[in-house]
């Protein structure tokens, strides 16, 4: 189904709300009002079930408006969810207290997913996300000229290559996408700060990386285009205009 709904709160005694946390207005009132957590919020207009993050906000005796880490969940752009963040993989739960507890919000964000999804359309929902956390933050209780952007693995990745793509001026246009995510005026996607855990940054060369590392399956996964880099592209990264979207990517 969609995702333009109104989304589902929940505060911090558990009850279930439903504030306007989309509609796209500025009137956020007082910080300390706010939930201190809402889940799956739609970050483009019309969008998918994939499209949705959560928010999470230190405690309402810490002033905001709060600078905000977007997080992406990694999965090899194939598996994953937003809710790892909250979990104990990977010491991720504790990741999550400490910046909470140190008085940065997090939103955690959920993407189309490879076979349905293709480079860039990933790429197009990180910035997304960030662009509506901007656009909306005033309602989301966040700082918008201090977001930061961050993942593992995958998510490592497209955190990575967001930031450094949003923050080149000679960046095309197209290349970030342009999804829908309301709120008046324009916004960015640049970020401040870039937070990547053991990402994958040369799509060229992984797959043959990767086959001479027994932790990473050696010589057990395909390799070409059925690689998980090959996936995500729909061609080979190793070879022609394949390896130049690798690179590109």
């Amino acid at each position: 189904g969609g995702g333009g709904g109104t989304p589902t709160t929940t505060t911090g005694s558990g009850a279930a709300t439903t504030p306007g946390a989309t509609t796209g207005s500025t009137d956020g009132g007082d910080d300390a009002d706010l939930p201190r957590e809402r889940h799956d919020i739609a970050y483009v207009e019309n969008g998918t079930d994939r499209q949705k993050l959560d928010l999470f906000l230190p405690s309402a005796d810490k002033p905001g408006p709060y600078p905000v880490l977007v997080w992406i969940h990694g999965g090899r752009w194939r598996e994953g969810d937003k809710s790892v963040f909250s979990s104990d993989e990977q010491g991720m739960d504790k990741l999550k207290a400490a910046l909470l507890d140190r008085g940065y919000a997090v939103a955690t964000m959920n993407y189309r997913l490879v076979p349905d999804s293709r480079f860039p359309d990933p790429l197009h929902a990180v910035s997304a996300a960030i662009r509506f956390v901007k656009a909306h933050s005033a309602n989301l209780g966040v700082d918008p000229d201090r977001v930061a952007v961050g993942g593992e693995s995958a998510g490592g990745h497209l955190a990575t290559l967001e930031g450094l793509a949003a923050a080149n001026p000679s960046t095309p246009a197209d290349f970030l996408g342009d999804l829908p995510v309301g709120g008046a005026g324009e916004v960015d996607a640049k970020v401040d700060a870039v937070l990547g855990f053991y990402g994958q940054y040369d799509l060229r060369t992984r797959p043959e990386d990767r086959a001479q590392v027994p932790a990473c399956g050696g010589g057990g996964r395909p390799g070409g285009p059925d690689s998980t880099e090959g996936q995500l592209l729909n061609a080979d990264p190793t070879q022609g205009e394949g390896r130049e979207l690798a690179g590109k990517a």
